[in-house]
């Protein structure tokens, strides 16, 4: 499906753009070794890259769920989601630990629900499990890791049991989302302030590295800091996967973070502020920028293939989430937007997609196109920070409604399986022309413009054998193409 994007287009890179490298070579000491230099460096690339090894030093996990949902049959179940981090460092060196921020995000504007500064020792795996608390409805998490819970100018002192840990869990917070204490504006439609917390996405920022193992260990545990600059910065070693599980069902879901690596190199300054701080985040503590960051997670077009068969009981939503878009707008108390890519007039007014679906023989069904005659142009848009989008052959459902796993609904025309393809560029998302004195870079090609938005996107497909109760689901990738332009 050959498509004319741009005129006057000197390089375009359509596709899932990779340089070719030989065997062996890290993606994230390629990166680190063709850093962006000053202006006036010949051959500028970028250092941040979206690693596709899986490991960097922040990463984005696009996907948590802990809302009692209709499964396939119809019938309202229980959701956990259990994630695991890994700090993979091989060297057996003294100082190869990490402390790192972990934030959550709420669906509907990304207002964080909850954060906390963890560690992980080398070759450490920090567990966590998110479920919902039925007393209050909030997200509850639990660990029996290492959080962080002081520090001074030459230790952290980290905690698996005293009060202030989440071993016995914690409850997110609602003070700053949509019927918040903190927040003047609405939730939407039937739901709450403490429904927003169920359903989100999060972040693994590397803040920086320390010595390996604790330095006591009695309480209070204590982590030595390193004291040299040039060992501040967090090596590509951070990885995580989640799983959203369904345990009546015996439904498991799982995907990896996206990893950014060299998402920071800073050696003269550490990102560890303290416990609880709104820093680090992707924006203020991008080494290279935002606009280098979304200029790597941005996607033109996502596609994947869908089954919604009734005789098998098959249900699928695609995911498109938006970890940057709230960087875009002014925040509380009007959410107004103000910057590309993000085009819409306020958070929620939606970026508007073109979307085509077809069946397994070829045939699109094209929602944009008009439903009736005379033809007119519906608005088929992605409200949300984290869009959970639900195809439907008949009847499409009002959404968002409690219950419901979708908080978008799309129409298939009828078709029961095939693919869908929905285009992020549809000619108003793309991001202004930077100058050529500060190109984006990808592994030693420079662009200056990229079509479409940044966003991570997952397929969720599940089947039921309801004979015998059995349920199936799996969590995929969906497949992208990227569009970044050089315009002379």
């Amino acid at each position: 499906m050959s498509k004319k994007i741009l005129i006057m287009l000197v390089a375009v890179v359509t596709g899932a753009f990779m340089a070719s490298v030989a065997v062996a070579v890290d993606y994230g000491d390629l990166a680190y070794n063709k850093r962006i230099g000053p202006a006036t460096t010949t051959g500028q690339t970028a250092g941040t890259i979206l690693n596709p090894e899986g490991k960097g030093d922040a990463l984005i996990a696009a996907y948590y769920d802990v809302r009692v949902i209709n499964n396939s049959l119809g019938v309202g179940k229980a959701q956990d989601t259990y994630f695991a981090i890994i700090n993979e460092n091989m060297d057996a060196i003294t100082h190869n630990g990490v402390a790192a921020k972990l934030r959550f995000r709420e669906w509907d504007k990304s207002e964080e629900v909850f954060d906390i500064d963890i560690w992980l020792s080398d070759n450490d795996v920090w567990v966590g499990v998110l479920t919902r608390n039925p007393a209050n409805g909030l997200t509850r998490i639990w660990s029996p890791d290492y959080i962080i819970t002081a520090y001074t100018g030459t230790t952290l002192t980290v905690s698996k049991t005293t009060v202030v840990s989440i071993g016995s869990g914690m409850d997110f917070f609602t003070d700053y989302v949509p019927g918040g204490a903190l927040n003047t504006k609405s939730p939407p439609t039937g739901f709450t302030a403490a429904d927003l917390t169920n359903m989100g996405y999060f972040e693994i920022i590397g803040e920086e590295r320390t010595y390996t193992t604790p330095s006591t260990t009695t309480a209070p545990i204590l982590v030595t800091r390193i004291t040299s600059p040039n060992l501040w910065d967090c090596l590509n070693s951070l990885s995580a996967y989640v799983y959203i599980v369904r345990v009546d069902d015996g439904v498991s879901l799982g995907y990896n973070a996206a990893a950014i690596a060299n998402f920071s190199r800073q050696e003269v300054s550490r990102l560890f502020v303290g416990p609880g701080d709104v820093r680090p985040n992707l924006k203020d503590d991008a080494e290279d920028g935002l606009d280098q960051l979304e200029f790597e997670l941005s996607k033109a077009r996502v596609y994947h293939g869908y089954s919604i068969e009734n005789t098998i009981y098959a249900k699928f939503s695609m995911i498109v989430t938006f970890p940057t878009k709230h960087f875009h707008f002014d925040h509380r108390p009007n959410y107004t937007l103000f910057s590309p890519p993000f085009t819409g007039e306020t958070a929620n007014y939606g970026e508007v997609v073109g979307v085509t679906i077809f069946d397994r023989d070829e045939h699109p069904y094209l929602p944009e196109s008009g439903f009736w005659s005379p033809r007119t142009t519906p608005t088929i848009s992605l409200p949300w920070e984290v869009n959970v989008i639900g195809l439907y052959s008949g009847a499409v459902p009002t959404v968002p409604v409690i219950g419901n796993r979708n908080n978008v609904a799309w129409p298939t025309g009828g078709f029961l399986s095939g693919w869908i393809w929905i285009d992020l560029y549809k000619a108003v998302h793309y991001a202004t022309p930077v100058s050529l004195n500060t190109l984006w870079g990808h592994l030693g090609i420079d662009f200056n413009r990229y079509n479409g938005m940044p966003t991570l996107s997952l397929a969720l497909q599940e089947f039921s054998n309801a004979n015998v109760g059995g349920y199936y689901g799996v969590i995929f990738p969906a497949f992208y193409q990227v569009n970044w332009v050089e315009i002379p």
